[in-house]
């Protein structure tokens, strides 16, 4: 890599044996860490992507030898709102800021909601973010679904983007989730190792061995049964999409709540053996939780650790189930 000035750098990419046949924009993307399809074309659109041998285009074919040199300039004025929305801020400092994300909050713009986004939230209150993800996903160097609450580290300047990235590449991040499922798996503790791509049939949805499936490996255990329903700790060691929520489905122990691949969207009182009459759900959203998440500080190297309790919604389910046993 090399630094063309404060606020721009380069570097180039090799395409190495076997990589061949790949589209440019997809070849780039996977080559370097965090940095979105979208954004390559973007780069290769407007002219920061060259190569000596040939013109190219984001669906040009790569050839093994190829060497793209590839320019990140300064970062574009980001067109989202900054809104005043409530922060759970749990470390915060001049490279990172780390949040405990709230169930329903959208991270970063998506077709269909602009506003209410945890970018919004992170832009109001700290001002600028990283900007290797573009304009769109500021400070973004990984996510959680909607519906998932708990620990999220963001990246407040490109450097600090760039190392945490590396981190999440090499996998040498630890991440721990906690999630209520139904029923209980064969094995009180074990791995799921089933690669994971996009399902043919459903747009936004997922599958085990789904199209261009990709490797995929879940270490869970059992912490505690009740109900009919199983608390159960997962550690990710890759980073795919929806992943916790397939696999453990994939093992016939689908995460509460999780209306695309598990049972319902809501559960009632009713629905537990609650006699207390409520009328408002007891859960209204997938029961997965990011609980712990292990970095190291993008300047200092000095491993850090952070923890979120179970929020409020899954923590009363879970004493709902244990009060409506006999």
């Amino acid at each position: 890599m090399m630094y063309l000035d404060d606020t721009q750098y380069a570097l180039d990419v090799e395409v190495l044996p076997g990589e061949s046949g790949a589209r440019l924009d997809a070849f780039l993307a996977g080559r370097i860490a965090d940095v979105s399809r979208a954004y390559v074309r973007k780069l290769i659109d407007k002219g920061f992507v060259t190569s000596s041998s040939r013109k190219i285009s984001p669906a040009t074919r790569v050839v093994e030898g190829d060497l793209y040199h590839v320019v990140f300039p300064e970062p574009e004025p980001s067109d989202i709102v900054p809104e005043p929305l409530p922060l759970d801020v749990l470390y915060e400092d001049s490279d990172i800021v780390v949040v405990n994300k709230a169930p329903g909050m959208i991270v970063h713009p998506a077709p269909g909601q602009v506003t209410g986004t945890l970018v919004g939230a992170l832009l109001y209150r700290f001002g600028g973010l990283s900007g290797v993800q573009g304009d769109t996903r500021p400070g973004i160097v990984h996510r959680l679904d909607k519906d998932t609450s708990g620990v999220m580290v963001v990246a407040r300047n490109d450097d600090a983007h760039r190392r945490l990235a590396a981190q999440f590449k090499d996998r040498t991040v630890t991440k721990v989730y906690i999630a209520v499922c139904h029923g209980v798996p064969r094995n009180r503790k074990g791995e799921v190792g089933r690669p994971i791509g996009r399902n043919l049939h459903q747009v936004g949805k997922m599958a085990v061995d789904g199209l261009d499936a990709k490797p995929a490996h879940t270490l869970y255990e059992v912490l505690d049964t009740v109900g009919g329903f199983s608390v159960i700790r997962c550690r990710i060691l890759t980073g795919r999409t929806h992943q916790i929520r397939l696999h453990l489905a994939h093992i016939g122990c689908p995460v509460a709540c999780d209306a695309l691949y598990g049972r319902e969207d809501i559960i009632m009182p009713a629905d537990v053996g609650s006699s207390s009459g409520a009328s408002c759900p007891l859960l209204a959203r997938q029961a997965l939780h990011s609980h712990r998440l292990t970095i190291r500080h993008p300047s200092g190297n000095m491993e850090m650790t952070f923890e979120s309790p179970l929020p409020g919604d899954i923590a009363g389910f879970l004493d709902c189930l244990g009060k409506a046993q006999p």
